[in-house]
């Protein structure tokens, strides 16, 4: 099963790839292909796996965002009310990560689940909920922002995002711009490369940096304008500039920035 998934895996990224080297595709098209891709791995993991665990994945990050590139990490976590469900996410992650000769078909980050590492990686929908409205940090909110359910139970896909519009209307304003600044200072001092070069994912002025004032945006505006919380970036920047929280100019700038 790994070696024929791994296969159709490396098959897709080398057809996709290609057609983005022709012009067939443009870079938001192969982003969001190679996100499908994803998902549809994701789904056929979860379906190897039997028995009655109501399991549903989220994608957050990239993955929720449909912005995944070749390489990137699937930041994820598991939502379940079944007693199984934990042993059901286990047998995902060790799917998808799974060492062959090959390589393996993903990196899995999960620690964007409350309380990170430390937490428990399946929870509820009341437990998201409680944890969400009563102790989640900034940037757990800002990470709430690109959630998307990718595979397994549609009805428990639902309820989160349900749950997830909730908290960001009534706690989005909580996450302040010094919040914002202060992550990105981290960032860029303990995780970009600047040091080596010029970091155009990481450092200042770079891809995150983008995103980040887009998120931010989006926190301070969606309880009056629900219509921008989309986990996109690009589509979030029109949805600001539609709202007109973005004028035509900052809309053309962060737009052609981002896409460069």
């Amino acid at each position: 099963f790994l070696e024929a998934v791994g296969d159709y895996k490396r098959a897709e990224e080398i057809r996709l790839g290609l057609f983005f080297l022709m012009d067939v595709l443009t870079i938001q098209d192969l982003l969001r292909f190679l996100s499908h891709l994803a998902d549809a791995i994701i789904r056929i993991s979860l379906e190897r796996i039997t028995g009655d665990h109501n399991l549903c994945v989220v994608g957050l990050g990239k993955l929720g965002g449909r912005e995944i590139t070749f390489g990137s990490d699937l930041d994820i976590i598991f939502l379940s009310d079944s007693p199984d469900g934990v042993k059901a996410a286990e047998r995902v992650i060790k799917t998808l990560t799974t060492y062959t000769d090959k390589g393996m078909l993903y990196n899995v980050d999960v620690r964007l689940r409350p309380d990170g590492s430390k937490g428990a990686l399946v929870k509820d929908i009341a437990g998201y909920r409680n944890y969400y409205l009563r102790s989640a940090h900034p940037w757990e909110l800002q990470a709430l922002l690109r959630a998307r359910p990718v595979a397994g139970d549609l009805r428990a896909g639902r309820a989160f995002m349900e749950m997830g519009r909730e908290v960001l209307m009534q706690r989005g304003k909580e996450v302040k711009r010094e919040d914002i600044h202060a992550m990105r200072e981290r960032i860029v001092s303990e995780l970009s490369q600047e040091a080596a070069g010029m970091d155009i994912k990481l450092g200042p002025g770079g891809i995150e940096e983008i995103e980040f004032y887009v998120q931010f945006l989006q926190l301070q505006h969606v309880s009056e304008s629900p219509e921008i919380l989309v986990q996109n970036t690009p589509v979030a920047i029109n949805r600001l500039a539609k709202k007109r929280i973005l004028d035509v100019k900052e809309r053309e700038t962060l737009f052609n920035a981002y896409e460069y």
